[in-house]
This record gives structure tokens, sequence and C-alpha cells, in this order.
């Protein structure tokens, strides 16, 4: 696997192509594709166990870059079926992991959005992204199971 310090430096470079070739539509139908074909394994483990299903793969996929997201912080609320991830250090932003801040470009921050949410919200979920102290390497995304009624 590539670590963080090439990859984000790497990416962020994609992301202001994309992003001077179409706008952020372009960027979004980059984060769409990804979703197509990297998320596949997401929609199985979460219809298969629910909220412990978001626990378990984004424990896994966090779980590999741990280098890079110390202080990423997954909450599993099963008995209100709620799912969160806290992003402390965000690896793009530089925060907290040696990195040099990296630019915010190509609409990275929006990907959580773009990614997951499309996911999530099909099966029965609300969510919510707060990107609102990206700049200061913090955000979360937030899943609640919707109740009947």
């Amino acid at each position: 696997m590539i670590p963080a310090t090439d990859f984000i430096p790497a990416y962020t470079e994609l992301l202001k192509a994309l992003a001077r070739r179409g706008g952020r539509e372009a960027v979004h139908d980059f984060w769409n594709g990804l979703a197509t074909s990297l998320l596949e394994r997401l929609p199985d483990v979460v219809a298969e166990q629910g909220v412990r299903g978001c626990w378990l793969y984004w424990n896994h996929s966090l779980g590999q870059g741990a280098e890079a997201l110390e202080g990423a912080l997954l909450e599993e609320t099963p008995a209100s079926a709620e799912f969160s991830i806290l992003v402390r250090n965000c690896p793009h932003k530089g925060v907290g992991n040696g990195l040099r801040a990296v630019e915010r470009s190509g609409d990275y921050c929006s990907h959580c959005d773009v990614l997951y949410v499309r996911v999530l919200r099909p099966m029965g979920y609300d969510c919510t992204v707060d990107t609102n102290h990206c700049d200061e390497g913090y955000c979360i995304l937030h899943a609640k199971r919707r109740t009947a009624g």
C-alpha cells in the first residue's frame, strides 16, 4: 500500500487537474467513479450488519491508513443505530501527521458526502457530513438509521 506521505500529494495534484478541466462536477464525477468501483463491499456489510457494518467497514479502511489518520475516532451506537467518523487530524490538511499542509484543492473535503452518503441514504440512513472545520483538520460523518414513521 502506498504511504499517505506519497499518496496525498499525488491525489491532490490529480484533483487540481480535474478541477481545472471540468470544475467541481469533474471532481465529483471522479469520486462517483471511485464509489462504483471501490465501495462494492460497503452496501453488503451494512445490509448484513446494519450500523455495526459501518463500523467494520471503516475500521478496516481507516486502519489501512492509520499512520495518516491518527486521531480518527469511530463511534458505533448500536442501540440507537448510529455511527460516526470523527477525523481530528486530517492528512489532507497536514494536521498532526508531519505532512506539510496541502492546499485544499479539488474539493477533497466533499468526498465523504459524494462517496459514502450516496451509498448509505438509499439503505435507510440519514447522513450528515460536517466539514465546517476542515481548515483545522477536523470533520465528522454521521449516519443514523431512519426509524419507521
